[in-house]
């Protein structure tokens, strides 16, 4: 193996480590209705993700430092010294993961842009964070789902700070039920 097939293959465990990491942690915080996450959790999730892995607390806190240094994770300034918050890019990182666990319902979920050329690279941001979502484009700037994922959009448009420029809809029935039905079926098989 070459030097550079080892270091993709370091890079992609790496990149799987993070997105787990930020995934389980996510659930957790969940689960306990916080966004601060203390460094001990930090480690004890760590180790149960790991637990296969020789992980130190080195190791630990290294990885800590390159995920705040990321952005990823913030210093909590309000809690008590030692705490990360999670931060909305964290989130957002892990959107694809969160977006598979809900389910479809009956109603449409149409988000609809127009987001000024000047703010191409925000526009892009948001537009791979509604794809990984699962919209499917339907006209230019139309794109639709049948999941409940208004809190997603919501927080890809704070982040990217486009809020004026999209308009989030939750419908019963439309004109194109039909075709919007056969893309979302199309599309799902493939």
């Amino acid at each position: 193996m070459s030097k550079r097939q080892i270091k993709l293959t370091r890079t992609d465990k790496v990149i799987n480590f993070t997105l787990d990491f930020l995934s389980y942690t996510l659930n957790f915080l969940d689960t306990m209705s916080t966004a601060i996450l203390s460094r001990e959790d930090a480690y004890k999730i760590s180790r149960q993700l790991y637990s296969g892995a020789d992980l130190d607390n080195s190791d630990i806190s290294k990885f800590l430092y390159s995920l705040r240094r990321s952005g990823y994770v913030e210093q909590s300034s309000h809690a008590q010294s030692g705490s990360l918050v999670i931060t909305n890019k964290a989130r957002l990182a892990v959107v694809e993961k969160v977006a598979s666990l809900i389910p479809n319902d009956d109603k449409f979920r149409f988000v609809s842009f127009d987001i000024p050329e000047t703010m191409r690279h925000n526009r892009d941001m948001f537009r791979r964070v509604i794809k990984r979502l699962g919209l499917k484009q339907i006209q230019k700037s139309l794109w639709v789902c049948k999941k409940d994922v208004g809190k997603y959009i919501e927080l890809a448009m704070d982040e990217y700070a486009v809020s004026e420029y999209v308009i989030y809809m939750v419908v019963l029935s439309s004109s194109a039920d039909e075709f919007i039905n056969n893309l979302l079926k199309e599309t799902k098989g493939q």
